[in-house]
């Protein structure tokens, strides 16, 4: 599996399960495989409505002829396990790409599959730990010319280590940089207000 209950890549395999929603959301560029319990009950092209006791595995590109491995009436059973070092976490927020690692420059965009928007300065968000243990929340504007053009990933590394960051990572850029202390916004977001946004972090006392 290339993930699980997110939007589907060119060439991936994704599992979606009933917390993703009521349907796979897929286009119609792929193939899919419905299983209810256990067992395979329909082969379908995209979108397919997720069961509430079952799951939808969805094929694109390359990998769609994996699906031929699986039959009408054919068992398939899921496991998840986490590796080590994994088992003690309570709560975890996906974000990217890298951009410091033992306080050293490290972006890692080819390797997370990030577009060639990291060469561009644009509004940026990251996040960042310092060796003392000390969270670094970091918002850049951009896209306001004669204010702030905004930064490149690699420069955006570069600024979290010269605020001492161990490691940092970045978040969702552009309109979605916005920073807010006490209820109020303290920076000049790119879209001149703040951006609704499906999460966040939030640091409460």
């Amino acid at each position: 599996m290339w993930g699980i209950n997110r939007p589907r890549k060119q060439d991936e395999v994704v599992l979606y399960t009933p917390e993703y929603g009521r349907t796979t959301r897929t286009n119609r560029y792929g193939l899919e495989v419905l299983v209810v319990g256990d067992r395979v009950v329909q082969k379908s092209s995209s979108n397919t409505v997720i069961p509430h006791d079952g799951f939808v595995i969805s094929f694109h590109g390359q990998s769609r002829y994996i699906r031929d491995w699986f039959e009408l009436g054919d068992r398939v059973l899921r496991s998840f396990e986490l590796s080590d070092g994994w088992a003690d976490v309570y709560h975890a927020l996906s974000g990217g790409p890298r951009l410091v690692v033992d306080g050293e420059v490290s972006v890692t965009h080819a390797a997370e599959n990030f577009g060639r928007s990291y060469r561009s300065p644009n509004p940026r968000t990251a996040v960042g730990t310092a060796p003392d243990g000390q969270l670094l929340f970091v918002v850049v504007d951009g896209r306001q010319p004669g204010y702030s053009v905004g930064l490149t990933f690699p420069e955006l590394g570069r600024l979290m280590v010269r605020m001492g960051a161990r490691d940092a990572m970045g978040l969702d850029s552009g309109g979605s940089s916005v920073m807010v202390v006490k209820g109020q916004v303290v920076n000049s977001p790119s879209d001149g207000r703040e951006r609704r946004v499906s999460n966040g972090i939030g640091v409460f006392r």
